[in-house]
């Protein structure tokens, strides 16, 4: 019987990944493969606000936990907040990871190595899966206080830190 007239699963959007975030809690040691890094603007949709960030997309070819290989995630590192000088440290490291350099090391300029990761997804430069870099992810709980209902209780947040490293 032949099928309905459907749309194509050869489209560039059926293939894709859904581009899931990196779960907080996959901890451990991963090989990565980085798939893009773009600047994603402020927005507006639907009434909520996302605030700007860069996300990466990052496919897992080795890890501490077999049932992630081969995975591909989201990292999303996002400006501004109460404490910027965080998430600018990670995004420093990822940085210097995918250009083949350390993080702490003063003649590396991240500023320039950033705009080279942007130009490199936006000329899909990152298709073959050459840059390559190690991430390590820990965690850790912290008791939040929140107010719902205009009930002060108290929830248990897991937080999660990474840390990226050049394959040498």
């Amino acid at each position: 019987m032949p099928l309905p007239n459907l749309p194509s699963l050869n489209r560039p959007e059926a293939m894709t990944s859904r581009g899931q975030k990196f779960p907080v809690e996959l901890t451990g040691n991963h090989k990565e493969a980085v798939l893009g890094f773009k600047y994603v603007p402020e927005k507006t949709e639907n009434g909520k606000k996302t605030s700007a960030h860069f996300k990466a997309r990052v496919k897992i070819l080795t890890s501490d936990n077999s049932h992630a290989v081969g995975r591909t995630y989201s990292l999303a590192f996002w400006l501004g907040g109460e404490f910027p000088e965080y998430g600018e440290r990670e995004r420093r490291g990822f940085i210097a990871a995918c250009m083949g350099e350390q993080s702490d090391d003063p003649a590396f300029d991240a500023d320039k190595a950033q705009q080279t990761l942007v130009d490199l997804d936006e000329s899909n430069g990152f298709d073959k899966e050459d840059c390559i870099i190690f991430h390590t992810r820990t965690s850790k709980n912290k008791d939040k206080a929140v107010l719902k209902n205009g009930v002060a209780s108290v929830e248990t947040k897991t937080y999660a830190n990474d840390y990226f490293n050049p394959i040498t």
